[in-house]
C-alpha cells in the first residue's frame, strides 16, 4: 500500500512437517477496480510444524507401571517416587509393608522401615517404534495410527517435564534414529518436537539400535515404555535381538502400547484440530 500500511493473514497448518511459503504474488485493483497490477517475488521461506500436543487422561501414570509374572504389579523405581536409601526409622501407622526391613525388625523386636531420599523428578525411558510393514500400502487408518503414536510421545514428554517435573530419555525408531537423553527443559523438548515433525515410519527393525542408545538409563531404571505401530509383531521382533542387546532386554521390564490396537485410549486423547 502507498501509505506504508501492512496487511497480514493467518492460516492453520493441517499437519506436522515442513511447509514452504513462496514465491508470493501480490495484486491490486486499487482504486477503481478497472485495472489490475501484480508483483511476484522470488523469495521463499519455510515453516516447521511440530506435532500437536494432546491430553493425558488421569490414568496416564499407569503407563509407567509394568506387569510381572503371577499377576503382581510393579512400578519402575523412579515412578515410585523413591530415591536413594539412606537409613531406617521406626514403623508408623500407614507405612507400606514393603518398606519394612525384616532383619532389623527381628533383631530389635519391633518394626523398622527403610527411608529414601525423595526425588523431585521421575526418571523414565520411552521408545517410539514407528514401524510399517514393507508390503503395507499407505491408507488413512495406518497414517492415523502413526500420527497418534507421534502425538502421544510429544504429549507424554511435554506433560512429564512441564507439569510432573520429571526427567525422561527418549529414543526414536523410524525413518531416522535419534535419541534424547535426560530431557528436563523446554529447550530439549523443542529439539525432540522438531525431530518428531520430520519422522516417518520404517519397515526395518531399527528399534534394536534405538534401544541400545538407552542402555545407560535403562541400567539404572530397567523399565521401558514403548509406543508402537508394530501391532502384535513385537514379541517376535524382541526375540530376534542378539547379545549384548538381548542381555539388556532380558533385564528390562516393558510396557508396550500398541496404538493400532487402541492401547492408548485409556491414557491419551489427541488434540482437537
Amino acid at each position: 500500500p502507498m501509505n506504508g500500511s501492512t496487511i497480514s493473514y493467518e492460516c492453520r497448518l493441517p499437519h506436522r512437517g515442513v511447509f514452504r511459503f513462496g514465491p508470493l504474488t501480490a495484486s491490486t485493483r486499487f482504486p477503481l477496480g478497472l485495472i489490475q497490477s501484480s508483483l511476484t517475488t522470488s523469495s521463499m521461506d519455510y515453516c516447521l510444524s511440530v506435532p500437536a500436543v494432546g491430553e493425558l487422561l488421569p490414568s496416564w501414570r499407569e503407563l509407567f507401571r509394568t506387569r510381572r509374572s503371577e499377576g503382581s504389579t510393579t512400578r519402575s523405581q523412579s515412578a515410585a517416587g523413591e530415591g536413594e536409601f539412606y537409613g531406617l526409622r521406626d514403623y508408623r501407622v500407614g507405612d507400606s509393608p514393603r518398606l519394612i526391613h525384616w532383619r532389623t525388625s527381628a533383631r530389635r523386636n519391633e518394626l523398622s522401615v527403610r527411608q529414601f531420599e525423595k526425588q523431585d523428578c521421575v526418571e523414565s525411558c520411552l521408545l517410539l517404534d514407528l514401524f510399517r510393514h514393507e508390503n503395507e500400502l499407505r491408507n488413512l487408518e495406518i497414517d492415523d495410527a502413526e500420527e497418534t503414536a507421534i502425538e502421544m510421545v510429544a504429549t507424554i514428554v511435554t506433560t512429564l517435564i512441564e507439569r510432573a517435573r520429571g526427567t525422561i530419555s527418549v529414543a526414536l525408531a523410524g525413518s531416522s534414529q535419534q535419541s534424547y537423553l535426560q530431557i528436563r527443559s523446554r529447550g530439549q523438548i523443542e529439539k525432540l518436537l522438531r525431530s518428531l515433525a520430520m519422522l516417518d515410519s520404517t519397515s526395518k527393525n531399527d528399534w534394536y539400535e534405538s534401544v541400545q542408545t538407552l542402555s545407560r538409563p535403562l541400567r539404572s531404571n530397567p523399565f521401558l515404555l514403548v509406543v508402537s505401530t508394530r501391532g502384535e509383531q513385537w514379541q517376535q521382533a524382541r526375540s530376534l535381538a542378539k547379545p549384548p542387546l538381548s542381555d539388556l532386554l532380558h533385564g528390562t521390564n516393558f510396557r508396550w502400547i500398541d496404538v493400532r490396537n487402541n492401547d492408548h485410549v485409556p491414557f491419551f486423547r489427541r488434540a482437537q484440530v
